[in-house]
């Protein structure tokens, strides 16, 4: 039973029951004589005398690709045959025209689903968290306004198309190599196919995980910053006093947000977002506590929620850290009504500002690390002293197993406050008493504003008063923009032109 090369056999229904692969081989595929009808038998793997049936459609329009149509048994070979077509005829995705509109055989279910609609089906329908739909949204708005990605299907997708799709992310054109994003892209890419055909029968793989497993995708996108990755006590010196300097390296917010993961061993997403609502009023014993909501723990999972807050103790250190400004803790600079980007903090690190004057050097001079380094620093310390692992583990609030939830009801809030304070004196001790008690919530200007207006209505340009300043032209136009500093009229700045050059020269003002 099958064909030769290059031939085709004429389907019967009762071939169809009785075709099966040879012995020794997984599935077998028999192509019909007059449309582009194909059935796929597939043997099963525990039953090897039972078979599973499919009708498939060859596209002409895309390589030859096979396109799933259903079960053998969920549709018939007649019916199969209309949404086939004829043979090199129908190219559409969906059925041809002379398919029936009252037919009562179904339309391929997910093939002509559009990959942005599968993304977005995937973000509303499924039970994701507020910040994921965030960080989410700009990339199904990516593809949606790409021309070449936006009319793709999730039936055209195969290795090669998903491959190309998380190029667009990892090799922009004219743009530095992106792995991050390439990787997001993809993971999100691969959770929204499988959404979109977890209740198909016909589906043979998800594309993009294969693409995920390759090892050169892993070397691509693989981040410079080794896991596990601890400061040492020089390091914690170094960092600290370089982001409490004035006018350091970041914003204010940013620099403090940095600080606070140190001293509270917390994720930056449940650090970032800290409101002064989540500060309790002080107890009996005059401690203050900081009540983490569960919706903002990132152990928050869809099968197992939070449901639970989680409580950190604030030590002195740390109130000097918060401050005492209302709403959020670490305002966004544009809307101060919203918490800073969760991510500013590592941003901020990995970008290299530099070698000149006012330079900024990438990851502080230090050797590369990341906001979740903070959390690896305070553990492997914690663990140098031998502290319980029952409180590090309750202090940087690691998920629990199963058994742990069910057995341990403890909140070891002694053993948590007497960490907190411990490790709060060894910073303080570290970083001395000057930077311990003076934090950076406002920076002193910068510059001399009122020198820079003097040297603009002198007639100075931009170059002159940039070199005069040591910095670049783009910076002086982006204070001039911010004070509102404009050039006097143009007739006035000739005629000071005119009399400095004249001063200069040492041509007396009557000779002219």
């Amino acid at each position: 039973m099958g064909r030769a090369k290059g031939e085709a056999i004429n389907l019967t229904p009762k071939f169809v029951d009785a075709a099966k692969p040879a012995d020794g081989q997984a599935e077998k595929s028999f192509y019909d004589a007059s449309t582009n009808l194909v059935l796929r038998v597939v043997r099963s793997t525990k039953k090897p005398n039972e078979f599973t049936r499919y009708w498939l459609r060859v596209d002409h329009t895309n390589g030859r690709k096979k396109v799933p149509l259903g079960k053998c048994g969920d549709l018939s070979l007649a019916d199969a045959r209309k949404l086939a077509g004829k043979k090199y005829g129908a190219t559409e995705m969906s059925a041809p025209e002379s398919c029936e509109k009252d037919s009562e055989v179904p339309a391929s279910s997910y093939t002509d689903i559009l990959l942005h609609e599968a993304i977005g089906n995937y973000l509303t329908q499924t039970a994701l968290r507020p910040t994921t739909i965030e960080s989410c949204t700009p990339y199904q708005a990516f593809i949606q306004e790409d021309n070449d990605l936006k009319n793709i299907t999730l039936g055209q997708i195969t290795k090669k198309v998903a491959r190309m799709i998380i190029d667009k992310k990892l090799k922009p054109a004219g743009v530095a190599v992106a792995p991050g994003a390439a990787k997001k892209l993809a993971y999100l890419c691969s959770s929204a196919y499988d959404h979109a055909t977890e209740l198909e029968d016909d589906v043979q793989g998800n594309p993009f995980k294969s693409v995920l497993g390759t090892k050169s995708f892993r070397r691509e996108v693989k981040h410079e910053v080794k896991s596990g990755r601890s400061l040492s006590n020089e390091e914690i010196r170094h960092m600290w006093h370089t982001l409490n300097s004035p006018n350091g390296p970041g914003s204010p917010n940013t620099a403090r947000a940095l600080m606070l993961m140190l001293v509270t061993g917390l994720r930056s997403t449940e650090v970032t977002a800290m409101h002064r609502r989540e500060i309790l009023p002080p107890d009996p014993n005059g401690d203050v506590w900081w009540r983490l909501p569960p919706e903002r723990i990132k152990t928050e999972s869809i099968d197992k929620p939070v449901t639970e807050p989680h409580y950190i103790f604030l030590t002195p250190l740390m109130m000097r850290i918060i401050g005492d400004g209302d709403g959020f803790i670490f305002q966004n600079k544009a809307d101060p009504t919203r918490p800073m980007y969760r991510k500013s903090a590592t941003t901020m690190l990995q970008r290299d500002r530099g070698t000149g004057q006012g330079s900024k050097p990438q990851y502080l001079g230090l050797e590369a690390w990341t906001a979740q380094s903070m959390r690896v620093t305070v553990e492997t310390h914690l663990r140098a002293w031998h502290v319980q692992p029952a409180y590090f583990n309750a202090m940087l609030n690691h998920a629990k197993t199963s058994l742990q939830k069910s057995y341990d009801k403890n909140t070891y809030a002694a053993g948590k406050k007497k960490t907190w304070l411990r490790w709060s004196s060894k910073i303080e001790r570290l970083v001395g008493e000057d930077h311990a008690n003076n934090i950076r919530h406002i920076d002193p200007p910068r510059y001399d504003i009122e020198l820079l207006q003097k040297l603009v209505s002198s007639g100075e340009t931009n170059t002159q008063i940039a070199k005069d300043f040591g910095v670049s032209e783009a910076r002086i136009r982006a204070l001039r923009k911010e004070h509102l500093i404009t050039p006097p009229p143009r007739e006035s700045v000739r005629n000071v032109r005119t009399k400095n050059s004249k001063a200069a020269s040492g041509v007396p003002e009557a000779a002219s």
